[in-house]
């Protein structure tokens, strides 16, 4: 029944957010797939936490959208994200909830880690399930944080190469960071290890959520200030390969 009622949400948000122009049409597509797949093998809870990536990406996408315009840094021509934009960012949430099924319904391999088990205020998880878990917020965290940083970023008149801090780069540019974005990415993974929080009852979430979220958006930087500026990588590369950080990062400080 959570897996239907999970289909039903993820496909009224998809028709709202299309509608909203929070996504484009086939965004609102790869969006309700993944909202499906995620609502299937991982329940409402982790819907949840994705639902609420988007959610704050919007906000902070639409905060001061005129202005960032006018400054030639804004996203599509409404703020709506593209399909390509939501498969880099959902790719890897997507397959940690998958590969969280699989283990959980079909592996039994008892190790020191399903001794682990640890008691949140709503029910007790075992090791590899709080590996995942961390994993899964990583991942969250780092698109959330990288999202944020970027749009809230954009409004800094200030921004510089991550690789040259001396190096004063145009708003927007791949590498470029400034100070109201790595406050913004801080914030971003803390929203989200909050909810997750509140939505799994896993208190070191609050931990992972902003030290995940941190990093792997100071990955994404690094990789637009290396790879990406000579062209090996695109900003979907890029994208994906800071969230499957994120999600390394996340599953590692759940183990702490």
């Amino acid at each position: 029944m959570d897996a239907v009622i999970g289909v039903g949400i993820a496909l009224v948000l998809a028709v709202a957010a299309y509608h909203k122009q929070v996504l484009d049409y086939w965004g609102s597509i790869a969006a309700f797939l993944m909202g499906t797949t995620v609502s299937i093998f991982g329940g409402i809870e982790w819907l949840a936490l994705l639902i609420s990536f988007v959610l704050i990406a919007w906000i902070a996408t639409k905060f001061e959208y005129e202005y960032k315009t006018q400054r030639d840094v804004s996203e599509g021509e409404n703020g709506e994200r593209r399909v390509k934009n939501v498969i880099a960012n959902g790719m890897v949430p997507v397959g940690i909830a998958v590969l969280a099924w699989i283990y959980t319904t079909y592996i039994q391999n008892p190790t020191y880690l399903e001794t682990m088990a640890v008691e949140t205020m709503y029910t007790p998880y075992t090791g590899y399930e709080l590996v995942f878990m961390g994993a899964y917020i990583g991942a969250i965290a780092t698109a959330t944080s990288d999202t944020i940083a970027s749009e809230i970023g954009s409004l800094d008149t200030e921004t510089r190469l991550i690789t040259n801090l001396k190096k004063k780069v145009k708003t927007g540019a791949d590498g470029g960071i400034s100070l109201a974005g790595e406050i913004a990415s801080i914030v971003g993974g803390l929203l989200i290890g909050l909810i997750a929080y509140l939505t799994f009852g896993i208190e070191f979430a609050l931990i992972v959520g902003p030290v995940a979220g941190f990093i792997g958006c100071n990955i994404d930087s690094l990789l637009g200030a290396t790879l990406e500026r000579k062209g090996i990588m695109n900003n979907e590369h890029v994208n994906l390969t800071a969230t499957l950080s994120g999600a390394i990062i996340g599953s590692v400080l759940m183990l702490l």
